[in-house]
């Protein structure tokens, strides 16, 4: 157990990859201290590609849970 009270077998995830900034707690949930901000994707508009790469790399690290918002790039971080 760590100091926050979340199990020190958390610090991975499912998959065995080591969670960004340790273990945390988010809705109940234990997921990585760090997540991806998604507000920049919108950057990625015009190559969708390049953006389900950029969110695919985030979760090769560790990162499992973005932060998205209907108003980011009129929606399309959302899709």
């Amino acid at each position: 157990m760590t100091s926050t009270g979340i199990p020190s077998s958390s610090r991975a995830t499912h998959g065995g990859t080591p969670r960004p900034g340790g273990a945390g707690s988010l809705a109940g949930r234990t997921v990585s201290r760090i997540g991806y901000g998604a507000m920049q994707l919108e950057r990625l508009h015009a190559d969708r590609a390049a953006a389900v790469a950029l969110v695919r790399r985030a979760v090769e690290h560790g990162v499992d849970h973005l932060d998205t918002a209907q108003f980011y790039g009129d929606g399309f971080v959302n899709e």
